[in-house]
């Protein structure tokens, strides 16, 4: 990555510079209280012809309190509201007639439809407008039917690709790194779901063959052209001793959410598809996995993706997040790592040092090899990426090792909740040199997680 910039980063490919912006361009969260919403869910119970009937700001402000229905109005004035969805429930149909009886299905299903009670009332509002000033912002929050309004935080995935001479020369150091080999008779992990959101997968890649459970894109592509997703879920979960590539660290299933969008082309990045991910969080709650990959990170915090993650860590999942790879660039604290009951996770290199691009902070929990893994990449071709295998740098890279080694874990103690998995984790894991025998450093956390100590 390049030189950091003010509100978001700035990454290069082939030599050009792109800037990402810190907040996703013209959209905001708005929670409003199910109390709220009540009149738009009685509009919808009373039938299709009286909702649809609907044609104007005033026909929808009638059919909700002032509190639900004066914010909308401001922003529609303001900032050229174009529509509302309810985040984390399946969109109403097209076929509902216009935006403003969406609108009000929206509100409705928010609330009807939330994957959990706690997780009622979310609704994500996109306006024509790019920038909601911060008088806007206040406004909206001074409702009492509402319960937060957030812009939309940017997330990009925490990969360097470092292209080297000969990637077998490394093989994979980073098993041997956290003790794989010596852990003995490691338990087969065929039970444990692991949850992977990033940008797509190659399933059909003959090193990930039965490895996928399940791939949920929605309106996306079925390629992952940028190759993230593939080299995150290769470490996991490669298959073993099946005479190709290299080996995974649990043979577990993955349920893999594609988050971002594909890059427009070969000089432009993956482009975050905020809705995606938001309802991806949700749609782990009600799936098999219990363990959850971020590989991603933004340096925004988020209200709503908080109350995700402690609906599934509520529920015993287990999060684990990058650190971020800007240490260089300011060394910013960034998000889903920094949430208290996250585990965030930094790089090291061959030397058992920190990667000299991998963040810091007192949020870290624990380090993984990060620097020349070798993992699975798409068979396809697409702008200067490799295919099949190469070797990649990235806190990316050591989120899936910990990923990896809590699948085993947790084939191990199945009964055991996602809490205690990260603490044991943290108990076992290796103090290395550079933590000077501290018990915990603000660069590697309680140290290098290690399969053997972890399981004994």
């Amino acid at each position: 990555m390049a030189n950091k910039a003010k509100n978001g980063v700035t990454r290069e490919r082939l030599g050009r510079e792109t800037h990402t912006p810190e907040y996703v361009p013209g959209k905001l969260i708005v929670r409003f209280r199910e109390d709220a919403l009540a009149p738009a869910r009685a509009a919808v119970a009373r039938g299709l012809r009286t909702v649809r009937s609907m044609r104007t700001m005033r026909d929808l402000a009638g059919a909700l309190p002032e509190q639900v229905a004066a914010p909308l109005e401001m922003l529609k004035r303001r900032c050229g509201l174009r529509r509302i969805d309810p985040l984390l429930a399946p969109p109403p149909r097209a076929a509902l007639g216009t935006r403003l009886t969406r609108g009000l299905f929206g509100l409705a299903a928010s609330v009807e439809s939330a994957p959990r009670a706690r997780l009622a009332g979310y609704n994500v509002i996109e306006l024509e407008e790019a920038h909601v000033s911060a008088d806007t912002l206040k406004r909206i929050q001074a409702s009492r039917a509402v319960t937060f309004v957030e812009r939309v935080p940017n997330r990009w995935v925490s990969a360097r690709k470092k292209a080297i001479a000969d990637p077998s020369l490394n093989l994979q150091w980073g098993l041997r790194a956290i003790d794989w080999f010596s852990a003995g008779r490691r338990p087969s992990a065929a039970r444990v779901h692991v949850a992977l959101l990033d940008t797509g997968v190659d399933a059909k890649h003959p090193d990930l063959k039965g490895a996928i459970e399940a791939y949920h894109r929605g309106k996306h592509s079925a390629k992952d052209l940028p190759g993230h997703g593939t080299h995150v879920a290769g470490i996991i979960a490669a298959l073993a001793n099946n005479g190709v590539g290299i080996a995974g660290i649990a043979d577990c299933r993955l349920h893999v959410w594609k988050v971002f969008s594909d890059p427009k082309g070969p000089r432009a990045f993956e482009e975050f598809d905020d809705e995606a991910y938001n309802r991806a969080l949700g749609a782990v709650l009600d799936s098999p996995a219990r363990i959850v990959n971020l590989s991603l990170g933004g340096t925004a915090s988020s209200r709503t993706e908080q109350d995700l993650i402690a609906a599934l860590v509520a529920e015993g999942v287990l999060v684990i997040a990058a650190m971020g790879n800007e240490y260089a660039e300011g060394n910013p604290i960034e998000y889903p790592a920094a949430y208290a009951n996250v585990l965030g996770v930094g790089a090291i290199g061959e030397t058992r040092k920190r990667s000299a691009f991998s963040c810091t902070g007192r949020h870290i929990n624990l380090v993984a090899p990060g620097e020349h893994i070798l993992s699975t990449l798409p068979r396809y071709a697409f702008a200067d990426r490799a295919t099949d295998y190469d070797a990649w740098d990235g806190t990316s890279m050591a989120a899936p090792h910990v990923a990896g080694v809590a699948a085993l874990l947790k084939a191990q103690s199945p009964s055991r909740s996602g809490a205690w998995i990260g603490q044991r984790l943290q108990k076992t894991a290796q103090r290395l040199p550079a933590m000077r025998r501290k018990k915990f450093s603000a660069a590697y956390g309680h140290g290098l997680v290690s399969v053997a100590r972890a399981l004994l």
